[in-house]
């Protein structure tokens, strides 16, 4: 394996052990389906194969992720999994995702008592739902997150066509076959409209980009308050000692705010608008 990689001038940084028991399994069965299924499968999948197998090809310093499904379950499930000695040494980090609610707790849970980073393996919404609306979703989701000692995060999508296709099927089994039903479809931060020849970039991918443009890697996050319940705000220290603050007005009126620090930045922020500041 090792070689095949290196001889595609490949890097395998991570590889993720999702929960899904079969390709077929929708969402709703399997986040009820029995606890310590999951819990067991994680476990025995580390333990008896992943493990074993990247130790055999001399992969050891691939990053292994646990659990990657909803958060309202991270904590609980994670403990159990690392329950187990030898993957609890093994594993660098426990993923989620964001389609079961907010949770963010949870993520802090995982942190403060598991010790292990948190990661967003996926989230992303569906292409029937208001751009506007989605993006600002995932400006709160991105700011939240990070707020609960998230390390990193990934979209499922980065591009997708009209249909946000093309797309397995998700309830039947369907061997390979491919699906364009706009009504199951994905949003992407870029859109391909195969119509009109044409690239759209969406609302998405600059709120987005608020974040991935001005936290560079390796940032630290820094506390930060705000005084309305309708403002989503988050900070970071960049190492090149910068400081970026991410503020999200989701409110539909104008929110006046001031950013203290060193003295006071004065700021009228528009109706369910996203603004970042560098200093």
């Amino acid at each position: 394996m090792k070689n095949i990689f290196s001889k595609k001038s490949l890097a395998l940084l991570i590889a993720t052990l999702v929960v899904f028991s079969s390709f077929a399994t929708s969402l709703a069965v399997v986040a009820n389906a029995d606890a310590t299924e999951l819990d067991v499968w994680n476990g025995e999948i580390a333990t008896g194969y992943l493990i074993d197998a990247l130790d055999e090809e001399g992969l050891q310093d691939i990053k292994i992720l646990i659990w990657d499904h909803n958060k309202e379950c991270v904590y609980d499930r994670a403990k159990k999994i690392l329950s187990n000695e030898r993957v609890n040494e093994r594993v660098w980090a426990v993923a989620h995702h964001w389609y079961s609610g907010d949770h963010f707790d949870a993520l802090s849970l995982v942190y403060e008592q598991l010790k292990k980073p948190v990661v967003c393996g996926e989230f992303c919404g569906p292409i029937t739902e208001d751009v506007n609306t989605l993006a600002e979703n995932y400006g709160i989701e991105i700011c939240e997150n990070f707020n609960n000692y998230e390390t990193a995060l990934c979209d499922w999508n980065l591009l997708l066509d009209q249909n946000g296709g093309p797309y397995h099927c998700r309830t039947a089994k369907t061997e390979g076959e491919l699906f364009e039903n706009k009504e199951d479809g994905c949003y992407a931060p870029i859109i391909y409209n195969t119509e009109k020849n044409e690239l759209v970039v969406t609302p998405i991918y600059y709120y987005m980009g608020h974040f991935s443009k001005y936290v560079q890697r390796g940032a630290k996050r820094v506390a930060t308050t705000k005084h309305n319940r309708n403002l989503y705000t988050c900070g970071f220290e960049n190492p090149d000692g910068s400081k970026v603050c991410v503020v999200i007005n989701a409110a539909d009126k104008k929110i006046s705010a001031n950013l203290r620090y060193n003295g006071c930045t004065r700021m009228v922020m528009k109706p369910h608008s996203i603004i970042t500041l560098v200093f």
